[in-house]
């Protein structure tokens, strides 16, 4: 969501549209209170809960898909790439003690 709300605007996507989702799918259940309890007898819910659903998914995708066509972010995240793999050589298993 902050891809497409640029600065003092980026509230929007971290609080507003994330918090009125939340809420609504709470809401959900006292919206739609009919005593019906099979999903494809409640088309308000289950039509909210796909609608929200596509979005994510429809957005999500539409941010990879620029992402991979824009230069500067495939560089960014190429650079990211190999200092994740250059991390993870250093700092193999045989490395690793959990802590107590």
């Amino acid at each position: 969501m902050l891809k497409y709300w640029h600065g003092s605007l980026s509230i929007v996507g971290i609080m507003v549209i994330p918090g009125i989702l939340v809420a609504a799918i709470i809401a959900l259940p006292f919206l739609d209170r009919s005593t019906e309890r099979r999903p494809w007898k409640r088309p308000i819910a289950m039509t909210a809960y796909a609608f929200v659903m596509f979005m994510l998914v429809g957005l999500s995708l539409r941010s990879q898909y620029l992402d991979q066509h824009d230069v500067g972010v495939a560089q960014q995240l190429a650079k990211q790439k190999a200092e994740e793999q250059e991390f993870m050589s250093n700092h193999s298993s045989r490395n690793f003690r959990p802590a107590r």
